[in-house]
């Protein structure tokens, strides 16, 4: 816990006032009680919200119950049942959903929609995909009114540029012809055909893997 606190403090000494910081201890703390503390603390140098301390609903609302600070389901919220459990224990304000999570755009559209009836808002997080997958989420976020908080969705590029090599660059390389666009702190919609973008045959054939 007080490293997590110290982190929190040097960020925001270093960044001044302004920028929002997010926590995410992806169910790190051992107990609702630890991981108030934390939170409570981290509260000092203004955290906008705490995304999944504990593992368990239950323990989430514990803690909810106890903070002004905003907590964020991600963990906890993997089908729209597990949504409204989240709402009915009020264990978190927020939710973090990505479309690999509940298996597919479909679902994960779904589960937004639960969460809007429930007057939950969300962000659109990423596991780490490459062009395909974070084209997939772009387009869920675009369609969804539900998504109003600022993502972590990674920023991939291709080889040939270094264009958008910034904000969570994971790859040396990607499978789609063009890099994503980012402007003015955020990234662009891809607007083509289907997802909006367009698969190298090439980089396929010459990165996949035979199974």
């Amino acid at each position: 816990v007080a490293r997590d606190v110290a982190l929190v403090a040097a960020i925001r000494k270093a960044i001044g006032p302004e920028p929002r910081i997010r926590v995410d201890a992806n169910q790190g703390y051992r107990t609702w009680r630890e991981a108030l503390g934390a939170i409570e603390r981290m509260a000092e140098h203004d955290i906008v919200y705490a995304e999944q301390p504990v593992d368990g609903v239950e323990e989430m609302a514990e803690i909810a119950a106890r903070t002004r600070v905003p907590l964020m389901a991600d963990e906890s919220a993997w089908t729209e049942r597990d949504v409204v459990r989240i709402a009915f224990h009020k264990a978190a304000q927020y939710l973090s959903v990505y479309y690999t999570k509940p298996g597919g755009l479909w679902r994960a559209k779904r589960l937004l929609t639960v969460a809007g009836a429930h007057r939950m808002l969300a962000d659109i997080n990423g596991s780490g995909e490459m062009g395909i997958g974070n084209a997939a989420n772009l387009q869920l976020a675009a369609a969804a009114p539900e998504i109003v908080l600022p993502g972590t969705i990674p920023v991939t590029s291709t080889a040939e540029t270094v264009r958008t090599k910034i904000a969570g660059h994971k790859y040396l390389d990607d499978i789609v012809t063009e890099p994503f666009v980012y402007e003015g702190g955020a990234l662009v919609v891809p607007d083509g055909p289907g997802l909006g973008i367009t698969v190298d045959e090439a980089k396929l054939a010459k990165y996949g893997v035979a199974v």
